[in-house]
């Protein structure tokens, strides 16, 4: 089965574990708090340039904030 990656629970819970606010997460990566939301609740998906960013912002490696998903379960409302 193939799968898609994603940013999702472990961006959230590294978010939170580093203490940085969901609307601070916001302000660095240019976006509302609610698209950051979208994205660690796995509602959507970011560009490969955001995702970057996300993971540069949190001092981690992007492999650290990627989760798999089965392939047949998508993703809804992915942008």
């Amino acid at each position: 089965m193939e799968s898609k990656r994603f940013l999702g629970p472990a961006a959230r819970a590294i978010r939170k574990r580093t203490g940085i606010t969901r609307s601070a997460m916001a302000d660095a990566l240019q976006c509302t708090p609610r698209w950051v939301s979208r994205i660690e609740s796995g509602q959507a998906q970011p560009s490969e340039e955001l995702a970057a960013r996300y993971a540069a912002r949190l001092r981690v490696s992007l492999d650290t904030l990627l989760a798999p998903v089965p392939h047949d379960q998508g993703m809804r409302g992915a942008a």
